[in-house]
């Protein structure tokens, strides 16, 4: 018996946030008008954009143990405490966080972009493979 591929739902419906490259074990993202390095573990290639990265406004430096409070944020340039995204008719504020939400692999910035396809799904009723993806 041959194995199905899973769908995979991709998050491309934001005006305030992109994922704009991976690998090296970090993503690089713009979230609104600031771009963020932050771990990501799966990304196990080099990054396509690598020149890109050292322009990030901040950068998330993980200690050395795998403690929920385990590094820092390094920021290259002064950032506003906050600031203004939205998710089709939702608005909200958006910060860099001193914690670790449960299960990821970096702080982060208050939003989860990856939700938002299989938030979509659930509120319109359709099924996965009706949705915005691509074939592992």
């Amino acid at each position: 018996m041959t194995a199905r591929a899973p769908d995979i739902l991709i998050a491309d419906d934001w005006d305030d946030y992109r994922l704009l490259d991976s690998g090296n074990g970090g993503k690089l993202e713009q979230v609104g008008s600031y771009r963020f390095v932050r771990p990501e573990p799966q990304a196990l290639w080099a990054p396509a954009l690598a020149a890109e990265w050292d322009n990030a406004d901040a950068i998330f430096a993980p200690g050395a143990s795998d403690d929920d409070e385990a590094g820092r944020w390094r920021f290259n340039r002064e950032l506003p405490q906050s600031w203004k995204l939205r998710w089709d008719d939702i608005a909200f504020v958006s910060r860099p966080t001193p914690f670790r939400p449960a299960g990821t692999a970096g702080k982060c910035c208050g939003i989860f972009p990856g939700a938002r396809a299989s938030d979509r799904t659930m509120s319109d009723g359709s099924s996965p493979t009706s949705s915005p993806r691509r074939r592992a």
